[in-house]
């Protein structure tokens, strides 16, 4: 939605994400994640970044951890 690209102050602004980032989600023990819903979660990250890559021009990352992956909802296993 906007961006901050003051160099020290480099920041994305997104839209609220009710569940937070992956880190939270994974690690919180309400949650109850089953594996194959792990590796679904794993899947799509790796879909998100092979369509930046192949982007024109290509988008990199460079900071991809848990904790900046964010999730909009929760799906039944």
């Amino acid at each position: 939605m906007g961006a901050c690209t003051t160099p020290g102050h480099l920041a994305i602004v997104t839209e609220f994400m009710p569940n937070g980032d992956v880190h939270s989600v994974v690690h919180n023990a309400q949650n109850k994640l089953a594996v194959l819903k792990t590796l679904k979660m794993g899947r799509d990250v790796a879909y998100g970044m092979n369509w930046l890559h192949l982007s024109k021009p290509p988008i990199i990352h460079r900071d991809l951890k848990p904790n900046n992956l964010l999730v909009r909802r929760l799906l039944s296993p």
